[in-house]
Parts: C-alpha cells; sequence; structure tokens
C-alpha cells in the first residue's frame, strides 16, 4: 500500500546535462540530443511520502517508472531474478515499466515515484535498447546526485503545498530521467556509431529487436527483413554505420547482457537460455573466448560470489 500521496514536477535542462569529461563532448551531445528529440520523454510524479507494506506494478506498455528512496531500505522484486536491496538514497529505474513489486522489511520508506511516457509509446528505439531495470547508487554518480539533492528538496517543498511545487518537481525528473538515460549510454560504453544507428529508420528496428530479444536464433536474412533491405546491403549499410559487422555486434550484445545478468544473481543455465545460446557449457566456452576466464571465475573476480 502507499502511505501518502501527493502530486509532483521541476526545471533546469542544459546545465544539468553536462557531459562525462573522457568524451568528445559536442558531439556526443548531438547524437543524444537528436535521438531524444525524435524520441521526446516525459516524466510527471504520481506518488511523494512515506511508503509501507508493499506495491505491485505491473507492465502495460504505456509507461515506465523512477522510484527514488530518499531514505530506508526497499526491497524491489522482479520475476526471474534475486530481490535487490536498496537503501536511499538512491534511484531504481524501469524504463519500459517492467513488472515489479516494492516493500519495506521494516518500519517504512520515503519515495518518491513518477511515471515515464515516451512520445509513440514504447514503439521507439530510445525505450526498447535501455535494460529492463537500471540501480543507481548515488556515490557512483555524483551529477545525478546533484539532481537528486534538489529533487529531494523540492519533493520536501510539495509535500507542504508550496506554490509550483509540483510543476517545478515534474521537471526536475524529466532532468533526472535525461540522465539516467545519458548514464546509462555511457555506461554500456555506447559508442557515437551506435547513436548514428538508432537514429537510421533501417537500423533503429533492428538494433531495438536485438536488445530486445537477444534468445532469438538471428540471421543475417531476418534481420534485413526488419530493415527492409537486401542482405547484402544491410550487411554493408550496418557495419559501415556501427563500425562492425550484424553477427559481432549481436555477440558483444549478448556477452554485455550476459554479464548484467551474472552479476544479478542469475545461474549460468538461466543466463544461457536468455541471450541466446543453446546450453549452458556452449555459454560457458563463449564467456571464456570472449572474456578469458570461465563465468564461475569472472564472477569471483568480480567479488560477486
Amino acid at each position: 500500500m502507499l502511505c501518502n500521496v501527493s502530486l509532483t514536477r521541476a526545471l533546469l535542462m542544459r546545465q544539468a546535462l553536462r557531459l562525462h569529461p573522457a568524451l568528445p563532448q559536442t558531439a556526443f551531445m548531438d547524437k543524444l540530443s537528436q535521438l531524444v528529440g525524435r524520441h521526446t520523454l516525459s516524466v510527471s510524479v504520481f506518488f511523494n511520502g512515506e511508503f509501507c507494506e508493499a506495491n505491485e506494478f505491473v507492465e502495460d506498455g504505456s509507461s515506465g517508472q523512477i522510484h527514488i528512496v530518499r531514505s530506508g531500505t526497499v526491497i524491489f522484486s522482479h520475476e526471474g531474478a534475486l530481490n535487490l536491496e536498496v537503501t536511499g538514497p538512491a534511484v531504481m529505474f524501469y524504463p519500459r515499466g517492467m513488472s515489479h513489486r516494492l516493500s519495506v522489511p521494516g518500519g517504512a520508506a520515503s519515495l518518491v515515484c513518477a511515471h515515464i511516457r515516451y512520445e509513440h509509446g514504447f514503439h521507439n528505439s530510445l525505450a526498447r535498447v535501455l535494460p529492463p531495470a537500471v540501480h543507481v547508487p548515488m556515490e557512483r554518480v555524483p551529477e545525478i546526485r546533484r539532481t537528486l539533492d534538489m529533487l529531494i528538496a523540492e519533493s520536501q517543498q510539495a509535500r507542504q503545498a508550496h506554490l509550483g511545487s509540483a510543476m517545478i518537481l515534474d521537471r526536475l525528473f524529466d532532468v533526472l530521467a535525461m540522465q539516467l538515460v545519458r548514464h546509462q549510454y555511457i555506461g554500456e560504453g555506447f559508442s557515437m556509431n551506435l547513436m548514428t544507428a538508432l537514429g537510421d529508420r533501417h537500423l533503429s528496428p533492428v538494433l531495438a529487436a536485438l536488445h530486445e530479444r537477444p534468445q532469438h536464433p538471428w540471421q543475417l536474412a531476418s534481420m534485413a527483413k526488419l530493415a527492409g533491405m537486401s542482405r547484402s546491403s544491410f550487411a554493408e549499410h550496418f557495419a559501415r554505420t556501427v563500425g562492425q559487422t550484424p553477427a559481432a555486434y549481436l555477440a558483444q550484445w549478448r556477452m554485455t547482457l550476459a554479464q548484467r545478468l551474472l552479476r544479478s544473481g542469475l545461474p549460468v543455465k538461466v543466463v544461457s537460455e536468455r541471450t541466446g545460446y543453446g546450453s549452458a557449457s556452449v555459454f560457458s566456452r563463449a564467456f571464456a573466448n570472449e572474456v578469458g576466464k570461465s563465468p564461475t571465475q569472472w564472477l569471483q573476480e568480480a567479488g560477486v560470489q
């Protein structure tokens, strides 16, 4: 149940969107701005207060969620994955509204929650290539922490019905959403080539499908059909735009996803199924060839097990 409800919104776009200093800032920002410009997103707060007991969110195909844990501890549960215990201040981001459950192990936690919606719904590359769930501890991302501090302060104003606080809080959530998207692109090491491809009318649906269904037995012919091109034209266009062949990109994406799933605690067999490998042994061999060690060794060295 939600223990207290109040609606809310917030400001500043350009200043809050400072880029990672190691990146070619102008070029990267142009690509991301162009992509987001084509797939406009908006955020609106639906909860601001103390949270107790439990609440479920069912994927409805129309909106994602951003949950800010201001203080206290919340357990986030997802089907087929280990529970995630999140202690504030922290952010949980569900770009496509994956079904999830929130519960408080004891007492109450302070939350601000918002829906995120995209122009044209989820039929766009921006929404579809993002992972289903993103946990962002604030100590790792100082630029997001600055926005979060403003957002938390404004949420307190909104709870006291200060003039304009609802609109300001929503606008700050708009900024936070953009920063979360940018953080995910930087964190996954997405290149400007990929940013260009996501804006390409032929390649965008292919990339979205590869990200969405990595377990599918993709062939060059099926990818070319999605792109509306011949196999040869598609292969040439993909390699020229993305910088690698479709098969190489798919293999790289599957391995990136596999590492993310392994870190979440899923067993090797489940990870192999979700990433398109025929069996755990085939996956383990591919993982060792790519990473240089077995999944178990990699997890141990990463301090996950």
